[in-house]
């Protein structure tokens, strides 16, 4: 999630304008021409942008759901945008990986909150002139949104010594601070989403942002606690409560914590140190438990008792309910222990089916655009009986599958749900 970076920078008073800047890059023109040329030109810049290898890339907030857009085209009315779903992950940044689905999303440049657009990866400095990233800032700071302004030109001024001193003069009078006031180099981390950015300030802005920042950090210490279930004391496998998302997401938003908030009062605690690296040695417990187990598992099946197999990847599962690979696991060894016969159409144990119809569903629903999973699901409701929920499953598929020329994978799942489909009637 993209946040304010901190509210006391956005209250900050406007003061002159740094003419250096100004009449370096943009000669005869006045700040407010350059900004209001840098958005009268955006629908251009956009529509390029997509000759890029990677497309524009966006949060933004739709139907009250925070999601990932990828610009598709630029009309005189609108943006087109494909909604991006999850797909796979990166396990190393403890984030999801995104892949383009069908839906559109249509929104006007001016629906969308200029430090958003901003965050897109084409308005990086490191692919773009000095006169582009300087106009972004100017637009930004015209915007009101002197944050994203300091956000997207201060890595400029760490990389370029030449263009560093006419930056830090242009932010001195923005924000009003004393001239020639030295301004420090602030690292920030977004959690959620892993990202790095800094900060040019004085050292009592930089105080007064840490302060700002300090009620984030106990809500999100809460937050952690909570996600982790709120037992440190039971045992890997026997936890009072299940964690509330990934063990291995967990493990690393606790790892970057002091990355995010280090400096504000929670987080220079010795009581939330203390907190941090028991909820971290109970995640890493878990996993490791989550580990053997699995391998136990797996060796049950090995050796030929799919049953005991299954029952001990459902346990599993409960130590670590939502990471999709272990829902696999325990989805295919109940599939498995059903024991479908007949094309599916029957089953030994119809519980055993129910239950991997469930959790392939499950899976679906944290990697919507894997087609696999709705087939597998529909066929272990087929063989339970449950024809409805069958159906969806299938319909599911051809709903996902409707353009003309199919790559062959997603062909072939299609091809498959048509036959459950006749199957079902």
């Amino acid at each position: 999630m993209l946040r304010p970076i901190a509210l006391a920078l956005l209250l900050a008073a406007p003061a002159a304008l740094c003419a250096d800047l100004l009449t370096r890059y943009f000669p005869g023109k006045t700040e407010a021409d350059v900004a209001k040329d840098f958005e009268t030109n955006l629908p251009t810049f956009l529509k390029e942008r997509l000759k890029d290898p990677e497309k524009p890339r966006i949060q933004h907030t739709v139907n009250k759901r925070e999601v990932w857009l990828e610009l598709q085209d630029v009309t005189p009315n609108d943006l087109l945008f494909l909604q991006m779903e999850r797909h796979g992950l990166y396990p190393d940044l403890g984030t999801f990986g995104y892949a383009v689905s069908e839906t559109e999303v249509r929104l006007k440049l001016a629906d969308i909150p200029p430090a958003v657009l901003a965050r897109a990866r084409c308005m990086d400095y490191r692919f773009r002139t000095i006169e582009e990233t300087v106009a972004l800032a100017f637009w930004l700071a015209s915007r009101g949104d002197l944050a994203a302004a300091n956000y997207e030109i201060a890595p400029l001024a760490l990389k370029n010594s030449l263009v560093k001193p006419d930056i830090e003069a242009w932010l001195i009078g923005k924000y009003g601070w004393p001239a020639g006031s030295a301004l420090d180099a602030v690292e920030v981390h977004d959690l959620e989403d892993n990202i790095d950015g800094t900060l040019l300030l004085t050292k009592e802005a930089n105080a007064q942002r840490l302060k700002d920042l300090d009620k984030e950090a106990k809500d999100v210490l809460k937050a952690l606690q909570t996600a982790q279930g709120g037992d440190l004391k039971g045992k890997p496998g026997a936890r009072k409560n299940p964690p509330t998302m990934r063990l291995d997401h967990l493990k690393s938003r606790l790892e970057r914590y002091g990355k995010a908030y280090g400096g504000t009062l929670t987080a220079e605690n010795k009581a939330t140190k203390k907190m941090l690296e028991d909820l971290l040695a109970a995640v890493k417990a878990d996993l490791d438990w989550v580990e053997t187990q699995g391998y136990k598992a797996d060796r049950l099946a090995i050796d030929g008792d799919i049953q005991a197999c299954a029952d001990m990847w459902l346990v599993i599962l409960k130590a670590d309910p939502h990471t999709f690979q272990v829902i696999q696991k325990a989805a295919d060894a109940c599939t498995k222990a059903a024991g479908l016969v007949d094309n599916g159409r029957k089953c030994d144990r119809k519980d055993r089916a129910l239950r991997a119809a469930q959790l392939w569903e499950e899976y679906s629903r944290l990697q919507p655009l894997y087609l696999a999973p709705y087939n597998n699901a529909g066929l272990n409701y087929m063989a339970a009986g449950e024809k409805a929920k069958a159906k969806a499953c299938f319909e599911e598929v051809i709903r996902r599958t409707t353009k003309k020329e199919l790559p062959e994978g997603e062909k072939a799942h299609r091809d498959y749900a048509e036959a459950r489909l006749k199957d079902l009637r």
